[in-house]
């Protein structure tokens, strides 16, 4: 992210669709305008046609390009709203609830990215009030690309409210209300962010080969002479990959869950495990439970699974888990259970590197009414009964790709500045990060 990023005043060539008059996918009902800064807008049309703006009683007037491209500068305008702005070509364009205000873009990686509903200290408050929050959400659909784009993925900026403000990134939520609050402004928060992600993925790919230590990454992505098939067929994997991670039918279809499945040929296991699982993992511990135990509460606790699983009693799931549990703890269903032997079982992946982890030391137990007994060694294991996990490869964090899809399209639009919250993908990198993060900058 250059410094161009933080005035946004680039414009940008778009190809042309249609006769009509269009504008930006950026551009929608309940946007908000940079206030008392000249406001870029753009968008492509029939060669020849005029194209007109008009919002708060100001208007400025362009001719489509030859290339099928239009764009002009609206004047700067004072915070106020809300406004109604009109594109007028052949035909007619209406947006409504338009705001100037102040407009920031959230990037970053998962800290960034966490939703507000999520494990947030304080979100409660914050999204029994979102309704009254001068605040407005535009999302950037997560999306990579080889190539320079110059339009984002269909999206629309959204009105704060419970359900929107849940879904938003919760450091840029707050960071919203503070400046909204402060400067009696409405603020509009473009998301850009994707977890996981390195700080070279948002920067464009010339710029990251001057950087020390990513001239041999940025040459690789050059030398690759064709790209789209390459994300293609990883697409087809990934695809795969995650239908069968995601899949009940698929976990039940190979019997695993089942009171009556045979394991006794699985290795023993104990928990927490110290060296990863891979593939997909099946874990299984059997109790018995005598008639007068089936009238109390069974509780069974792992602690914490690392992090693609399904939980199963007797055949049956109980939960789904993925990075945003951060604990394992199971009540069993009294109408599940029965007398004598009764099966937990566990099948555990992990999406991000294939390797699992399950447990927390001291926390794996089993607990029939007030009685609790550890459970750590009591389990068998085995990778072996499924086909392994789809190899795919994570572009995310590719030099350039992130920036080419989800950051170039937005360099006209004109914004306050950006928040970034990021670092830990680079961690196995971190003697280049200084001065990776000044050019992003």
């Amino acid at each position: 992210m250059k410094k161009s990023l933080l005035c946004m005043t680039l414009s940008i060539v778009m190809s042309v669709h249609a006769s009509a008059a269009e504008i930006a996918t950026l551009f929608t009902d309940h946007m908000v305008l940079q206030r008392d800064k000249p406001v870029n807008v753009w968008g492509t049309g029939a060669p020849g046609e005029t194209v007109r703006v008009v919002i708060n009683n100001v208007e400025q007037t362009t001719t489509v390009t030859a290339s099928g491209n239009w764009t002009l500068s609206l004047p700067a305008q004072a915070k106020g709203g809300p406004y109604t702005l009109s594109v007028q070509g052949d035909n007619t364009l209406s947006f409504d609830d338009v705001w100037y205000g102040d407009v920031w873009i959230a990037a970053g990686q998962s800290n960034m990215e966490w939703d507000l509903k999520d494990h947030v200290t304080g979100n409660e408050k914050a999204l029994a009030e979102a309704g009254n929050a001068r605040i407005r959400l535009y999302d950037v659909p997560n999306t990579l690309s080889p190539e320079v784009q110059t339009a984002l993925p269909e999206s629309k900026w959204q009105v704060a409210n419970a359900s929107t403000a849940g879904a938003s990134s919760a450091v840029a939520w707050f960071f919203a209300e503070k400046v909204s609050s402060e400067e009696d402004v409405m603020v509009g928060i473009i998301e850009s962010n994707w977890g996981g992600t390195p700080a070279e993925a948002w920067i464009d790919l010339a710029t990251v080969e001057t950087v020390p230590g990513y001239r041999e990454q940025a040459e690789a992505v050059k030398g690759n002479p064709d790209w789209a098939k390459t994300l293609r067929d990883n697409d087809t994997r990934n695809t795969e990959k995650w239908r069968r991670i995601d899949s009940e039918a698929v976990a039940l279809a190979t019997g695993a869950a089942e009171v009556d499945y045979d394991d006794s040929q699985w290795p023993e296991v104990t928990l927490p495990n110290s060296t990863p699982f891979t593939e997909f993992t099946w874990l299984r511990h059997t109790f018995t439970l005598t008639d007068d135990e089936l009238s109390k509460p069974v509780t069974i606790n792992v602690g914490d699974i690392v992090q693609n699983a399904f939980v199963f009693i007797n055949g049956h799931v109980i939960a789904k888990e993925d990075w945003r549990n951060g604990d394992s703890l199971h009540h069993l269903p009294e109408k599940w259970l029965r007398q004598g032997k009764n099966v937990f079982a566990i099948r555990v992946t992990n999406d991000w590197d294939n390797k699992a982890y399950v447990g927390r030391l001291a926390q794996i137990w089993r607990e029939v009414g007030t009685e609790k007994v550890d459970i750590s060694a009591q389990w068998r294991g085995t990778n072996t009964i499924e086909p392994p996990v789809p190899e795919v490869e994570n572009y995310t964090f590719t030099p350039g790709f992130l920036y080419n899809a989800m950051i170039n399209p937005l360099l006209p639009y004109r914004v306050k500045g950006v928040i970034w919250y990021q670092g830990e993908s680079n961690v196995d990198r971190q003697e280049y990060y200084a001065d990776l993060f000044k050019t992003l900058i």
